[in-house]
């Protein structure tokens, strides 16, 4: 007997079932974000401060996504050298354009230096999400290996 519901797996389990298109789709995500970051940079008002506010609070489930994705590859050996390269290169990013930002933009206008003020800060955002999904990915793809031995290792000591 059927009654009317099917078994159905969720929009999060389909989502997240397949590691390869989840990366993909997070990342077209995070230049989105970027995009919007520097247009609420750009832009003034309240309109713009709730963009960039937005963009902020979606920054950890872009970085799940991205980690999540990049995980599987850990998880059977692959591009883990990548990963840690690239949490290097996104921690040297973050902390240039930070002191850059916090130095202050000579320009000839101002228009130009909000252009440049706003691409810094696109920078530092994107900095900031790869190298959360970089340890994202290195604490699910490692760590999921260190649990399956530290088990393996307690069955092995109880016999």
């Amino acid at each position: 007997m059927t009654d009317g519901f099917e078994s159905r797996s969720g929009f999060f389990a389909r989502t997240v079932a397949d590691p390869i298109q989840l990366r993909q789709r997070s990342r077209i995500a995070l230049l989105i974000l970027i995009v919007l970051v520097v247009i609420g940079q750009l832009l003034s008002g309240f309109g713009a401060g709730m963009l960039t506010a937005l963009t902020w609070v979606c920054a950890p489930v872009v970085a799940f996504g991205i980690g999540v994705g990049d995980a599987f590859f850990v998880r059977h050996g692959r591009q883990q050298r990548r990963i840690l390269l690239s949490i290097v290169l996104s921690l040297l990013i973050v902390l240039m354009s930070c002191v850059i930002l916090a130095g202050g933009v000579n320009g000839s206008s101002s228009v130009q230096r909000n252009i440049v003020e706003s691409s810094l800060y696109g920078l530092l955002y994107a900095g900031i999400v790869i190298g959360l999904s970089g340890t994202i990915a290195l604490g699910i793809g490692r760590g999921e290996d260190y649990v399956s031995r530290r088990i393996d290792q307690m069955s092995d000591d109880d016999w």
